[in-house]
C-alpha cells in the first residue's frame, strides 16, 4: 500500500513554528537569566542544549533502536541551532 506524499510545504511550516517557539523560550530565559551579549547568550543556548535537547534526545535514542551515531547527528544539529540562536538572541537583547 502506498501512502500519500504531503506537500514540502507542511514539514517546513512545521519546523519553522516549531523554532520559533524555540526561540521565544529561549529569549525568555536570556531575559529572566539577565545575561546580555553574544557570549552570554551563546552560554544560554548550550546550556539549554545540554540540560533540555540531549539528554531527551539520548533517552529517546536508547529506546529507538537507532543507532548512537543517529543520536550524535540529532544532537549535534541541536547544539548548532541552540548554540547560534542563543548567541544571535542575546546580542540582541
Amino acid at each position: 500500500m502506498l501512502r500519500k506524499r504531503r506537500h514540502p510545504a507542511v514539514p517546513m511550516a512545521l519546523s519553522f513554528l516549531c523554532h520559533l517557539v524555540t526561540a521565544v523560550i529561549l529569549a525568555l530565559f536570556i531575559g529572566l537569566i539577565g545575561v546580555g551579549g553574544l557570549l552570554g547568550g551563546f552560554v544560554v543556548g548550550i546550556a539549554a542544549w545540554l540540560g533540555f535537547a540531549a539528554t531527551t534526545g539520548l533517552l529517546g535514542n536508547l529506546f529507538s533502536g537507532k543507532p548512537f551515531s543517529a543520536y550524535l547527528v540529532t544532537t549535534g544539529y541541536h547544539f548548532s541551532y541552540l548554540a547560534v540562536m542563543g548567541a544571535i538572541i542575546g546580542a540582541w537583547l
